[in-house]
C-alpha cells in the first residue's frame, strides 16, 4: 500500500528548524518514506531548513513498516485561511470575493501525484492531513472571527474532494507570542480566538485531533526552532495514530 499524507499550512509547516542541528540519530530518513514538495520528489533533508516532516517520518515508518509513505507538503509563509486557503470560492471580506489561490493546488497536485504513483500497481490511500496554520488569521479580528467556519469548511472540502469522508485531520495549535507593535497595537492580538476555535473544531468534528504546541521552543516570536519542529512532527504522528484507532 502507498499512504499519502498531506502536510499543509503556513510558515511553521514550511519550517524554520535548522537542518545542520538535527541529531545524528534522526538524520537518516526511513527507507519507506518519500517527500513530494514544490512539484518534485525531494530528499527529506533537501533544504537548510525543515518543518515537521522530519519528526513525523520515523513514527509513521514504524507504524506502517510494510507500506510506502508519501509526505506531500504544500505550505506558504504568511498564508491565511480566510482567503489563501479558502476552498469555497467566496469569502465575506472586502476585495476577497474570489477563490483562494492555494486550495486548487492541493487537489490538482494530489490528482497528479496519484497518477504518478498508480503505475506501481499498489493500492493508494490518502491517509491523513496535518494542518499547521492560523497565525496569519490571528492578526486580524475579522479573519479570527471567521476561522471556525472557514476551518470546518476546509476540513469538509478536503475530505469531499479527495473522496475520503473519514480522513483524519490533525490540527497543529498556533502559538505565536503576542507583542506590542506601537501604542494600542499588538501583533497576533487575536491569537486566543483562533486557538479556541482550533480546540472547538477538534472537539466537535469526527476524526479531527489537536496537537498542543504552547510548550514547544521557538526561535523567535512565531516559529518553532529545531527541537520544536522535531517534536511537532512526533506529536502530529501521535495524534494521527490516535485518530486512526478511534476511526
Amino acid at each position: 500500500m502507498i499512504r499519502i499524507f498531506l502536510l499543509a499550512g503556513q510558515s511553521n509547516m514550511v519550517g524554520a528548524g535548522i537542518t545542520a542541528q538535527i541529531p545524528t540519530a534522526q538524520r537518516t530518513p526511513p527507507g519507506n518514506v518519500r517527500l513530494f514538495e514544490d512539484g518534485e520528489w525531494r530528499d527529506l533533508l533537501w533544504r537548510d531548513r525543515f518543518g515537521p516532516e522530519v519528526g513525523l517520518s520515523q513514527p509513521l515508518s514504524s507504524a506502517f513498516p510494510d507500506d510506502q509513505i508519501v509526505l506531500y507538503k504544500i505550505a506558504r509563509s504568511g498564508a491565511n485561511l480566510y482567503y489563501d486557503w479558502n476552498p469555497d470560492g467566496v469569502s465575506t471580506g472586502p476585495e476577497d470575493e474570489h477563490r483562494g489561490p492555494l486550495y486548487p493546488e492541493v487537489t490538482d497536485a494530489l490528482g497528479t501525484l496519484k497518477v504518478q504513483l498508480s503505475s506501481s500497481g499498489e493500492f493508494i490511500e490518502f491517509s491523513g492531513l496535518m494542518w499547521m496554520q492560523g497565525e496569519r488569521d490571528s492578526v486580524f479580528e475579522f479573519m479570527a472571527e471567521s476561522y471556525e467556519r472557514n476551518l470546518t469548511d476546509f476540513v469538509n472540502a478536503v475530505r469531499k474532494d479527495i473522496g475520503n469522508d473519514n480522513l483524519p485531520f490533525i490540527i497543529g495549535q498556533i502559538a505565536p507570542r503576542v507583542y506590542r507593535l506601537e501604542e494600542g497595537q499588538f501583533q497576533h492580538a487575536f491569537r486566543h480566538i483562533v486557538q479556541d476555535t482550533q480546540h472547538a473544531v477538534a472537539k466537535s468534528n469526527s476524526l479531527v485531533e489537536l496537537v498542543e504546541t504552547m510548550d514547544l521552543p521557538q526561535s523567535d516570536n512565531l516559529h518553532f526552532d529545531t527541537g520544536g519542529q522535531l517534536e511537532l512532527g512526533r506529536r502530529f504522528a501521535e495524534a494521527f495514530l490516535k485518530a486512526r484507532i478511534t476511526e
